[in-house]
C-alpha cells in the first residue's frame, strides 16, 4: 500500500524512474489529473535517454487512402521492418 511521501523506483525497458507520492487518489483518472500528485525525481540524464529511446519507437504509419487495412501478410512484412 502506498502512502504521502513515499519514493518509488520504477524500473521499465531498462531505465530507472524515481516517483514520489504528493497525494492519493481513491479511483483512475486521467494523467492529467493525476499529474499534480507526483513529483518526477528521475534525473535528467535518464528522462532524455528514455525520452529518445520513447520518441524512436513512435511514428506515423500512414496507408494510402482507399487501400483498406492491411493483409496478414502484409503485417508480418511491417512487423519484420518495424523490428529492425
Amino acid at each position: 500500500m502506498l502512502s504521502r511521501g513515499e519514493t518509488l523506483l520504477v524500473r521499465k525497458e531498462g531505465f530507472e524512474m524515481v516517483f514520489k507520492v504528493v497525494d492519493l487518489i481513491q479511483k483512475r483518472v486521467s494523467a492529467t489529473l493525476a499529474e499534480p500528485c507526483y513529483e518526477n525525481l528521475t534525473s535528467k540524464d535518464e528522462m532524455n535517454k528514455f525520452n529518445s529511446w520513447y520518441v524512436s519507437k513512435v511514428s506515423n504509419e500512414k496507408r494510402e487512402k482507399g487501400v483498406g487495412r492491411p493483409t496478414k501478410r502484409e503485417r508480418r512484412t511491417i512487423e519484420r521492418f518495424k523490428d529492425k
